[in-house]
C-alpha cells in the first residue's frame, strides 16, 4: 500500500488523540488512510481491561476501527522480514527498543506510512518516517 497522505498510529498517538491532543488530531484529519497495527489493538486492549472505563474504552476504539479511512495492519511473511531487518540493525547498533514497536514500525515501513508516536526510539530506525 503506497499512499503520501497515509499513516500508521502508535499505541500512545491513539490515547493522545482520545483525548484530543492537537498534534495526533492534526494529523488523522489530514490523512487519508488511518493504519492501525494489530499490536496497537492488542496494547489498547491490555490498557483498556485495567481500566474502570473498560466498556467505554472499547466502545471509543470500534467506533474508530469501523470508520472508512480505518485499516487494521496485520503481520505477514514482508512484516515479518523486515522486523527481522529491524531488530538486526538495532541488535548491530546497540539500541534496542521494545519488541512490540519493532513490529509496530516494521509495519509503517512495509506500507510505505508515517508513523505517529511520542516514543523518541523510533528515530533509531532507519527509513521510517515518523512524526
Amino acid at each position: 500500500m503506497v499512499n503520501t497522505k497515509s499513516i500508521t498510529l502508535d499505541t500512545n498517538a491513539f490515547i493522545h488523540f482520545c483525548h484530543g491532543e492537537q498534534h495526533e488530531f492534526e494529523h488523522i484529519e489530514k490523512s487519508d488512510i488511518i493504519l492501525v497495527p494489530t499490536i496497537v489493538i492488542g496494547e489498547l486492549a491490555y490498557g483498556y481491561l485495567n481500566s474502570k472505563k473498560q466498556e467505554d474504552n472499547f466502545k471509543t476504539l470500534q467506533l474508530f476501527l469501523n470508520q472508512v479511512q480505518v485499516s487494521v495492519l496485520d503481520i505477514d511473511e514482508q512484516v515479518a522480514r523486515e522486523f527481522g531487518n529491524i531488530k538486526f540493525k538495532l541488535k548491530k547498533s546497540a539500541n534496542p527498543i521494545p519488541t512490540n514497536d519493532i513490529w509496530i514500525a516494521a509495519l509503517a515501513i512495509t506500507n510505505n506510512s508515517t508513523l505517529i508516536s511520542r516514543d523518541k526510539h523510533f528515530n533509531k530506525i532507519e527509513g521510517l518516517m515518523v512524526v
